[in-house]
């Protein structure tokens, strides 16, 4: 993948709806979340550095 299109990749992904889908898809997830023992959160990972991004946490 080129440097344009990660960066395409990166504007178009809507992390709110991917950990939405999370939830939804996986009840084991959502419920260890509810209960407060994991939580799901929206991340970019750069291969190049190895960096982790998360993106900001509002729920």
């Amino acid at each position: 993948m080129n440097e344009h299109n990660a960066s395409c990749t990166c504007d178009c992904q809507l992390p709110d709806q991917s950990r939405r889908d999370i939830r939804t898809r996986s009840p084991v997830l959502a419920e260890l979340e509810k209960a407060g023992k994991i939580k799901i959160v929206g991340a970019m990972y750069n291969i190049g550095s190895g960096e982790v991004a998360f993106y900001d946490i509002k729920n």
